[in-house]
């Protein structure tokens, strides 16, 4: 099985220093290769100095690029069918590798909670009933995007899809919301979809 962990870094070095960080702790408990996605200046700056850090290097597609959109293109980018995503700003204190059996039964699988219209609460700022009515979603996932796994090859159609939904109808809807403190980030959409 083609199996192995990728992390996303670009526009800023700072971006690569936590991706390296990140894949040395990760290092101490898989043997599975660690791929880095990013754009062309990250990805010539880690073939230049960090080349040993990681398996493999690939350009994460430019339609990627956008605001924070990063993580939808990371089914794209990546170079394994079997895939954990790692944040780069995550410090790995334990193993992960169990995480590729919810592979097993599910294309995309990631850390959440799903709320319907009675389980108000706050997500980044927003009230996720108002997301559920604004979007008219019977439901939406609260989760956290620096960890989750996915099957590349069904996982990319998913992914499209979030990349579709921020740029179409999160960030044109909600970039109001960011005046009144609340964080516009890749998380709502993956919630919407």
């Amino acid at each position: 099985m083609n199996r192995g962990y990728l992390t996303i870094a670009a526009r800023r070095s700072k971006f690569l220093e936590m991706a390296v960080d990140m894949a040395l702790s990760l290092r101490e408990y898989t043997e599975y290769p660690i791929g880095l996605a990013a754009d062309k200046f990250i990805a010539d700056l880690a073939k230049t100095k960090y080349r040993s850090v990681f398996d493999h290097i690939t350009l994460l597609p430019l339609r990627f690029c956008k605001g924070r959109a990063l993580k939808y293109g990371a089914a794209e980018a990546s170079p394994f069918e079997e895939t954990i995503f790692v944040d780069a700003d995550c410090i790995v204190l334990g193993p992960l590798d169990g995480l590729f059996a919810a592979l097993d039964t599910n294309d995309l699988a990631m850390v959440g909670e799903r709320l319907t219209f009675g389980d108000d609460t706050r997500h980044h700022g927003f009230s996720t009933s108002a997301l559920i009515r604004r979007f008219r979603l019977e439901s939406y996932l609260k989760t956290n995007s620096g960890l989750f796994c996915f099957r590349r090859s069904k996982a990319m159609e998913i992914l499209e899809d979030c990349l579709e939904c921020y740029l179409k109808e999160v960030r044109p809807q909600l970039k109001y919301s960011t005046l009144l403190g609340r964080w516009l980030g890749d998380e709502i959409a993956f919630g919407i979809v």
